[in-house]
């Protein structure tokens, strides 16, 4: 997502941003165009402000497969072996 679109998705103008990083807000609009880019620490600002972390994977849905099969894998030899009683 560009800096512009996660901005407006935070519900921040121009100017908020630019106060909680410390810069102006020209910057942010010079951000916003392609113009200029922000230096390392104004970068680093900016991504704790607009709390870009990535989500996380969904790696691990085939994970959830496995365990699933394996509860019902489990659930049929008990079955088995009890012949269903308890």
């Amino acid at each position: 997502m560009k800096i512009k679109q996660l901005r407006e998705s935070k519900g921040l103008t121009q100017v908020q941003l630019a106060k909680i990083i410390g810069v102006t807000s020209a910057s942010i609009a010079r951000w916003e165009k392609g113009q200029t880019t922000p230096r390392a620490g104004h970068l680093k600002a900016l991504k704790k402000a607009l709390k870009t972390a990535p989500p996380p994977p969904k790696d691990n849905e085939p994970l959830v497969v496995v365990v699933m099969a394996a509860i019902v894998l489990a659930m049929a030899i008990f079955i088995i072996y009890f012949g269903g009683s308890l």
